[in-house]
């Protein structure tokens, strides 16, 4: 008879070594898939740490037709990709108006929102916006600006 103890050893050996090969793999996708969303939050976190974006003025021209004042402080990046702005009153909302503009630091700019039906606003909401390594657009906190409007 034939001693097969020698060759269930080395397959039992085999299969142990491509188990715990396998399991590391599995164990390295989780770990990779955590550090990649970590690491698009921690950018998004650092990038708008010092970012101060508000409206200083808003002024209504005519029936829903706005120029909102926005000023940025020296903070953060050296320039952010747009400005986001969202216009209230007690009773209703504008929707969400880009500005894809270039805005640096220690800057003033005007913006017009013209939302027709839409009175006695008295809150302008803003944040800044940026595109992230993956083409994705990213949007920091935003302020509130409680005011009473200007007209002409």
């Amino acid at each position: 008879m034939k001693n097969n103890k020698g060759l269930s050893a080395v397959v039992t050996t085999l299969i142990i070594i491509l188990l715990t090969i396998v399991a590391i793999m599995i164990i390295w996708g989780v770990v990779k898939g955590l550090l990649d969303s970590s690491s698009s939050t921690i950018d998004k976190s650092t990038r708008c740490l010092e970012i101060d974006i508000q409206a200083t003025k808003v002024i209504n021209n005519s029936a829903g037709n706005y120029s909102v004042t926005v000023a940025r402080t020296s903070g953060g990046e050296d320039i952010i990709e747009g400005v986001e702005i969202v216009l209230q009153s007690d009773t209703d909302a504008s929707d969400v108006t880009t500005f894809e503009e270039a805005f640096g630091p220690m800057k003033v700019k005007t913006f017009s929102i013209y939302k027709l039906g839409l009175a006695n606003v008295s809150r302008a909401i803003v944040s800044a916006y940026f595109t992230d390594t993956k083409g994705e657009k990213q949007r920091c906190p935003e302020t509130v600006y409680n005011f009473k409007a200007i007209g002409n």
